[in-house]
């Protein structure tokens, strides 16, 4: 083992040796300097909750209810099972 004392001071960053070399690639040319970002999915056009009438507004919450506690037990398949069947409420 070699103790922290005798090891060599750093002299900063080591540079990859000049020339040419296949395992470096430019970034491609675009006229933007803008970092790109992912796309996003437009808005849904799915009925608002606010139509729901109180029945439905319950019944929505008990599946919601019922998906979390699914998944918090690890049961993926009930959950889903329960949010395809609130997505089906109105």
């Amino acid at each position: 083992m070699t103790g922290t004392d005798e090891l060599a001071p750093s002299q900063g960053v080591i540079e990859p040796p000049a020339g040419d070399s296949d395992m470096v690639m430019d970034a491609p040319e675009t006229e933007s300097q803008m970092p790109t970002a992912p796309e996003v999915a437009p808005p849904s056009t799915e009925q608002p909750v606010d139509d729901l009438t109180a029945e439905q507004r319950t019944r929505m919450e008990a599946l919601l209810t019922e998906a979390i506690k699914a998944e918090e037990a690890g049961n993926s398949a009930q959950c889903f099972e329960r949010l395809s069947e609130a997505k089906a409420v109105p």
